[in-house]
Formats: structure tokens, sequence, C-alpha cells
């Protein structure tokens, strides 16, 4: 491991990174005549010394910049230090040089120059009187123009802060960089692409803070949280919240402040976010204004506290102790405005929050707390809490502090801090209290808080023994139901397939005679049951039992939460009903009904949606499993919008999920017609998920990226992600849960035409379609059909046709009225519907239809001669192709009368083998046929595709569809795929 990074082993920021918005602020005011510069103010290490170098780089060629030093001039404490570079060569003045000498030599020095310079001053609140006022009066003048970088809660100068309130100078506020932004920085940092996953959790991490952004960049990269696979960036643990070059930054930060400044700063960092009447007890008060101001604390004065857990008994007014019960199993989250009346009576009884500025983060605070100071302030904190026990706070930074000072805490404390802890991802300190509770009553649950860090971290296969540990060993209902709902999940996340959902189920059966039998357990026996028929590939005899689980399950409308606990409606059995859901959802949607598929994954995520429970980290991948229902069935609004959401709300979750993540949003941006960018992002999914892959996304994802980067032309990568698929089919466990492999499959043969020959693809994809027909799977074998469609076969049409025939949503109707319209060949029919496709947001459908229309019509035309009426309509159509087509794809409108013909499959076989450099006997050989019927082929060949030797027809092959008709030769690139159920 390497060691730890200096501040001067930093990188540079890219000149201006995240800073657009800010740049051209600040050049709008320095191009207004009336305003004479600008104050920047932000939070220590937001980075305004770096931002007025940016501005001096970039405009550069239209401005005159000097440099001053607020910091640097106060070291030396001598009247006008900081004036030194205005002073030009001349003897630097005496202390008591009177401020008119001194104001006549910096216009000397300004005179000999034309142009107006604009003076950059860094930390200008720690210019010295007078400097101060030499500057307020050059500004004044309009001898020069200014950029003056200061510190909130640090007062100017008065002559300087008067250029403000007269309107001569505007504040410009340099806030923390968005997610965006951050990832723009780091892309520039690392040289290559990186894992938006990787980017959020930065962000989260640091602020938004440059200073900060960079510390934790190199030691995620010290630490190995951050590796380069491919020339990708990509995580691979949890990424560090402190380091040690960071905490010597903050330390250095803190000793500006007065000791009582200190202690609030670092109880608020020990504690957790703190009522204001139990910080002034602990620090004092006078001071929390100025800190304030500066930046270091947030006041609260709307919101409960945030980094509470939403069951703890903070506000139940009880009397808590250092021991007490916050096990959050035991009450439920209150209502909304249950919630409200409870933080209002808090802040008129306790004052508002305060926590800690997102500069300063808790971890790397605590890192830099003196020892000393950390048990004097605990020494206070449980002297404060015994006279007025009202006044805990919630979270877990009270236990983390006492195990940090190495006090005893009970067991069941223990066990309540291990269970808040994983909830908050906070998965350190859940594994320091879970694994030393030792007794028999409490050790299950122990386990069952292990087993979620495992799954939190992506360990799936290190939670199985101890989820058989704990149901040989417990007889607590809500652990046993824990522990079999978290089997569930680690099933699923292992692709262990439906015998080890059956042992499971025998596990869960043997722990049901050590304790009485309530209905909601045969509930469990039921899911797993039924889960285990979806993993044989029996989804259709699973619904009926799912939707019973599912109306069982369901809470009563308006259900005190309390209540619900009362009667035995613990979190368990709410789980139990969101996985029956998530079954369900999955089960329709392969057997074909896209609209109940949605409505249920809809109506699922909109109740986890209402009640947040962002720790749970079995709905972590509910959510995304529930998501690719969405981008499957067609429903790619509301999948957009909820994956936006889950990165938001779930960041933790992104270290285990990024590469299933980026996945669906690859998937989703070539279900709406963005080809290059789903390829970009395909391809990072790629790598991601060779490191994590909890829903066996990996074979998709390389179906998906070789089709865009077919239709993109991109051979190269078709055939990577083609010898990548097939080195994971060999090696892959075969297991029926490995998500969608017959259409990952299908997906490799159709790009495959090109290389193998149309007639081998189309021989694979029949099969394929023939065996998912025999599964049942109707959504996945309507997708085979459309890329045997693609190919030029229309024999499956009928079939297509009906597997689309239910009223399953609007893409499935679009379908069906296709597939008849080509059954009819009906052309005109065929190109309206490729304008309500486009209409309809389904943009590769709409190609793809315009270009089967279009065809149609060229066929029309050279079988009547073009008579009058065809050639117009032809045209249309022509246009139509052109006005569908989409960004950076490789197929073109039809020509008009030299339109080369179709050829059939064989043609295609040879005019391929040909482009290859193959002669007629090789290729008679390699086909089975006669080389004089090869010469035939090769004949008809040059008639229809206008080319009159093996030259010119390997240049038609090899150049793409751009010089051939899209059906003639190469109709997987010609053709826009559709991209229909599995994307």
């Amino acid at each position: 491991m390497a060691a730890p990074p200096t501040l001067a082993a930093l990188p540079a920021l890219p000149a201006l990174a995240g800073r657009e918005r800010a740049t051209a602020a600040v050049t709008a005011i320095l191009s207004n005549a009336a305003i004479r510069g600008a104050l920047i103010v932000g939070a220590p290490g937001i980075g305004k010394t770096a931002f007025l170098g940016h501005i001096a780089q970039a405009l550069k060629a239209d401005f005159r910049f000097i440099r001053l030093s607020g910091s640097a001039a106060s070291l030396l404490d001598a009247p006008f230090a900081a004036l030194g570079p205005l002073l030009g060569g001349e003897v630097p003045p005496a202390p008591d040089t009177p401020q008119v000498e001194v104001l006549r030599a910096t216009l000397r020095f300004l005179s000999t120059h034309a142009e107006t310079p604009v003076l950059l001053v860094d930390d200008a609140h720690e210019l010295d009187p007078d400097s101060a006022g030499i500057l307020a009066q050059l500004i004044v003048s309009g001898a020069v123009q200014a950029l003056l970088a200061a510190r909130p809660g640090n007062p100017l100068d008065s002559e300087l802060a008067a250029l403000r309130q007269d309107g001569l100078v505007e504040q410009c506020e340099l806030a923390p960089l968005t997610v965006p932004e951050v990832h723009d920085v780091v892309r520039h940092v690392l040289g290559g692409p990186v894992l938006p996953a990787a980017t959020r959790l930065l962000a989260r991490n640091s602020g938004g803070h440059p200073r900060n952004l960079l510390a934790l960049l190199a030691e995620s990269r010290r630490l190995n949280r951050l590796v380069e696979h491919n020339g990708k960036w990509l995580p691979t643990g949890r990424f560090p919240e402190t380091s040690e070059l960071l905490q010597d930054m903050l330390r250095e930060d803190l000793q500006r402040l007065a000791p009582a400044e200190q202690d609030a700063v670092y109880a608020v960092a020990l504690a957790g976010p703190l009522r204001l009447r139990l910080l002034s007890r602990l620090a004092g008060g006078g001071h929390f204004e100025r800190l304030q101001a500066g930046r270091l604390l947030e006041f609260d004065f709307e919101e409960t506290d945030q980094d509470e857990d939403p069951d703890s008994d903070q506000n139940r007014n009880a009397r808590p102790d250092p021991n007490r019960n916050t096990d959050p199993d035991q009450t439920r989250k209150a209502r909304p405005d249950q919630n409200r009346a409870a933080a209002a009576e808090a802040l008129s009884h306790s004052g508002p929050l305060i926590r800690l500025g997102p500069a300063y983060p808790a971890a790397a605070v605590r890192g830099v707390a003196p020892a000393s100071t950390r048990r004097e302030l605990y020494g206070r904190f449980t002297q404060i809490l015994a006279d007025e026990p009202e006044l805990m706070p919630g979270g877990v930074e009270p236990a983390r502090w006492a195990l940090d000072a190495q006090l005893p805490l009970s067991e069941k404390t223990l066990l309540a801090t291990a269970q808040q802890a994983n909830r908050r991802h906070d998965l350190a300190l859940a594994l320091r209290a879970a694994t030393v509770i030792e007794s028999p009553r409490l050790a299950p649950a122990a386990e069952v808080e292990i087993v979620r860090i495992y799954l939190h971290q992506g360990y799936a296969g290190r939670a199985l023994a101890r989820l058989s540990k704990v149901l040989a060993t417990s007889t607590d209902p809500a652990v046993l139901r824990d522990a079999v709902l978290l089997g569930q999940e680690v099933v699923v996340r292992t692709g262990a397939g439906a015998e080890q959902l059956s042992q499971l189920l025998r596990n869960w059966d043997i722990a049901l005679t050590r304790r009485i039998l309530k209905p909601e357990d045969r509930r469990f026996d039921r899911l797993l049951h039924h889960h285990a028929m979806q993993l044989e590939g029996r989804f259709a005899e699973s619904i009926p039992g799912l939707w019973r689980l599912a109306v069982e399950t369901e809470p009563e409308p308006d259900a005190d939460p309390a209540q619900q606990h009362r009667n035995g409606q613990d979190r368990a059995i709410a789980d139990e009903g969101l996985v029956a859901k998530t079954l369900l959802a999955e089960a329709a949607l392969v057997t074909g009904d896209r609209q109940t598929s949605t409505d249920i994954a809809t109506a699922v995520l909109r109740h986890m949606e209402r009640e947040p429970d962002a720790g749970n980290v079995l709905q972590e991948g509910l959510t995304l499993r529930l998501i690719r229902c969405l981008i499957q069935a067609g429903h790619l609004a509301g999948a957009a919008a909820q994956l936006e959401r889950y990165e938001t709300d779930r960041p933790e979750s992104l270290v285990v999920f990024g590469g299933t993540i980026e996945f669906l949003h690859g998937w989703l941006e070539l279900r709406q017609g963005r080809v290059r960018a789903s390829l970009d992002r395909l391809l990072l999914a790629v790598d991601a998920l060779r490191m994590h892959d909890p829903h066996q996304l990996l074979g998709y994802a390389l179906g998906l990226a070789a089709d865009a980067a077919a239709m993109l032309n991109e051979r190269d990568i078709v055939a990577s992600c083609t010898s990548d698929f097939n080195e994971h089919l060999a090696h892959q466990r075969g297991s029926i849960h490995e998500t969608m492999p017959l259409t990952a499959q299908a997906r490799i043969a159709a790009v495959g035409a090109t290389t193998q020959g149309v007639t081998a693809a189309v021989q694979e994809l029949t099969g394929l379609a023939v065996r998912l027909a025999q599964l049942c799977r109707v959504t996945e074998e309507t997708e085979v059909h459309l890329l045997l469609l693609r190919l030029g076969e229309l024999g499956g049409l009928p079939r297509l046709r009906d597997l689309t025939a239910a009223p399953a949503g609007r893409e499935n109707g679009l379908l069906h009225a296709f597939a008849q319209a080509l059954l009819d060949k009906d052309a005109d029919r065929i190109l309206i519907l490729a304008r309500d496709a486009a209409d309809a947001g389904y943009p590769l459908i709409a190609a793809d239809a315009a270009a089967h229309g279009a065809r149609f019509l060229a066929g029309e035309g050279q079988r009547d001669g073009q008579r009058n009426g065809k050639r117009a309509r032809r045209r249309e159509a022509a246009r139509l192709v052109q006005q569908l087509q989409l960004p950076g794809m490789v197929a073109s409108p039809l020509g008009e009368s030299c339109a080369p013909r179709e050829l059939t499959f064989r043609e295609r076989d040879v005019a391929t083998l040909v482009a290859q450099g193959m002669r007629s006997r090789d290729i008679a050989a390699r086909l089975g046929v006669s080389v004089r019927t090869v010469e035939g082929h090769i004949y008809r060949i040059y008639d229809k595709l206008h080319v009159r030797t093996r030259g010119e027809l390997a240049a038609v092959v090899l150049s793409g569809p751009q010089q051939v008709e899209p059906a003639a030769l190469a109709p997987r690139d010609a053709v826009p795929a559709m991209q229909v159920g599995g994307g």
C-alpha cells in the first residue's frame, strides 16, 4: 500500500473544472464599466485561490492580472506589506510612511502600463488596514479592478466592505461542486472514464469541496478502493471518509479558532447533530454565530435530525440512558404530521439542530480531536444528560463515542447500535458492535446484522453460513423472518438457483418446529415455494399464488404503524409483501403481460418512495429489479425517474450496484435511441459487472453492447463483446437465474450475421425462439422474433403478431400493428406506424418501421417499373427514414431508381465470403455446393448490387450500408435495430 499523499502531491484541478457558472459571472463583472470588481466568498477548501488562478489563466488575453496575498503579508506584520507587487522596484515604505505617499508610488507603477490591471487579492480578510485602505482608494479611483477572495465569517476591512455596500464590488459565492462537476474533476485527475457511482460517492463524502475531494480521491486510490481496469476507473469497496492529509488540513483550519469554538465543532463531530441548548452547555455560548458565518456549523430550524434513525426513541420524551434500547424494530416510523409536531416542540424547547458544515466531514474532524478533549467533552456530555435526559441526541454517535472511550455498553444497546448503523450504512460501527455480542438470546439477531453488512459490502457468498446458523438456533420470530428474507436475497445475488432456495425452505420449516406457528409464518413458506418455482422457470404457475400473497400482505388503509406492530406487522412482514410483488411483476413481464408488470412495479416503487428506508439492504436490490421491469416493459420515462431517485437516495449502495445502475442507464439509453451514449455506458457497465454482478447481468450487458456497437459499425467492439460473451457462456453456472441468457445469446447471434452468415444466424435465432416458447417466456421470445425480422426473416411474423395480441401497453400495441402491417405488406400503414412510434417515444421501433416501409415501396417500384405515384411515395419514405435516423447509426435512406435489389440468404452468405477474400472453390466447399452454383450466385449478386468485379463487391460489403440498400446485403447494420422487451 502506498504512503499517504502530501498536500504538494495533490494534482492541480483542471482549468475552470466545475466553475463554468462562476467564471461567467466574474467575466461579466470585469466587463461591466459600472462595477469595479468582485468579492469571491467561499468556505475553506472550496477552491478560492485556485479559482483566482484559473481566472487569470483563462482571461489573460483580455486583462492584465497582478496577484496580491493578504495571508502572506500578514505574516510580515508590517504596514503596506501586501502592496509589494504594486511598488515596482521602489524601496518598501517604512512603517511611518504617510498613506498618500504609498498611494502615489502605486499610481506611478500602474501608470507604466496602458491597460487597467485587475488585482487578484487572496485572503483579503487578512489584509492589514493600511494596505486595505490603499486598495480601496485605487478601486474607487478606477485605477484598478479587483477580485477579492475571502473566507465567510471573517470581516473585511471597513473601507473594502464599504465598496460592496456602495455597489462598486459585487459578491460572488463559490458553491460546492455539483455531482456532474465532481465527475468532470475526477475524470480529469484520473485521466480516463470513471464509473458515475464512484463520483457520486466522492461527491457525498467530500461535500463537493475541491480540497476534500482531491484528498479523498488520493486516499481512495492509495487504499485500492478505486482501481483502473481496461482503462476505466471502478470502485472496489467503500470509499474512505477521511485521510491523514485531510485531517492535517482541517487541523490547520481549526487551530485558528478559539478553544471554546474548537470544543463546539468537536462536540458536534463526536455526538452528531445537537440541539442548541445541549451544545451551549457543552461548549459555552456566544460564538455560534461566528462559526455559522464561517460555514463550520449549520443551523437547521425546519427539519428533524436527518441523521437519527427514524425508528429511534429520540422524540418520545422517555428518560434515555447510555444503555437504552433503541432497537428500530420496536417502533415504526411516525406519520409526517407527528414528525413535524415533534420537531416543532423540540425546536421551541431545545433550539435548532446544529450540524457540521459540508466542508468539515465528521469522520475527519473526529480524527483531529485530541484524546484529552474527547474525554473532557464526554464527561460534560454525560453529566448534562443526567440533568436533562430529554436532550439525548439520536443516532449512533453517542454509542460510537462510548466505544472509542472504551466504556462498557450493554449488549442490548450494542445490538441497537448495530441495527441503526447498518441502516445508515455505517458498516464499520455496525460490525464493531455486532461482533462483541455473545449472549445466546441476542447473538442470532447480531448474526443477522452481520449478514446485512456482508450484503452491503457485496459479499453475498459469505452470508450463507451465517444464515444457516441463525435458522438453526433462533426462536425469535422477527429474527427468523429477517433471516429467511435475507436468505432469498442471498440466493438472488449469488445466482444459486432453485436448489439453494429449496434448502433455505427446508431450514425454515425446521425452524418453525421450535415455535408456535402463526398465519404469517406459512406465508413465508409459500413465498419461498413460489420463488423456487420461478427459479425453475415456472413463471406462469407462480402467478396465482403470488397474487394471493400480495393481497394478504397489503397493509390496511390508514392503519396506525404502532398498531400494525402490535398486530405483528413488523418490518420483515412488510418486506415480505414487497418481495412477493416484485416476483409477481417479474413473472407478469416474462409471460408477456407488460402492463400488469408496469402497474405493479410502479405501485411498489411509489410505496417505497412514500415510506423511504434508505438503509434497507433488501429494498436496494428489489428497487433495481423493479426498474429493470419498467425498462423491459417499455415504461422508459418512469424508469429514468426512478434511476435518478435511486442514485440520489441510496448513494452507499452504489459500491455494489454501480455496475447494475450503469447497465440500466445504458439499456435505457439504447431503448431511447441514444446509441452512442448507450454504448459508452454499456462498455463501462461490463467492466464494473466483472467486479460486482449481484443480479447476473454481465451476459446481457455484453449482448446489448455488441448490439449497440453493430448499429454504429464498431466492428472491433462487436468482435470483442462476442468473444467475451462466448467465454462467459462457457464459464457461467448455467442457472436459469442468469438474467435472460437466451436473449443475450440471441443478440450475439444477430450481430454475428455479417461474419458468420445470415443463414446460420437465422437458424440459431429460430432455435432460441422455440426454446423460449417452450419456457413460456413471451417477452423474450418477442425480442428474438424482432431480431429475426431485422435479418429479413419474415416467417416468424404470424407468431410475433400473436405474441403481441394481448392489450399490454402502448409498445405492445405498436408491435402488434407493425407485425400485422408487415403481413399485409401495407407500406402506407407501416409508415404511419413509424410516425406513431416516434411520437410515443420509441425511436428504434420508428426507425425500423420506416425502413421496412421504404423497402416495400422500393420493391413495388421495381415490379411496376416505377409508374407515376410510386416514385413520389418512395421519395417520401426515404425522407421519413432519414428523418427518423438516429445520430451515429450506420443506416441510410434508400436510393432512387438505382436502388439495389434484395439478396437472398444464400446470396448474402456468398457475398460475405467473397468480401473475405475466399475463392469460388473454397466457398463451394464451405457451403457444400458446387463451384458452378457459387459462380451463379456471384453473377446474380453483381447484377443486384450494380458491381462488376470481386473487388467492387468487397468494397461494397466492407464499406457498410452507406453504399448499399439496407436490406440488400447487410440487414444487421442497415435496418435500424428494434430494441423491444429486452432492449
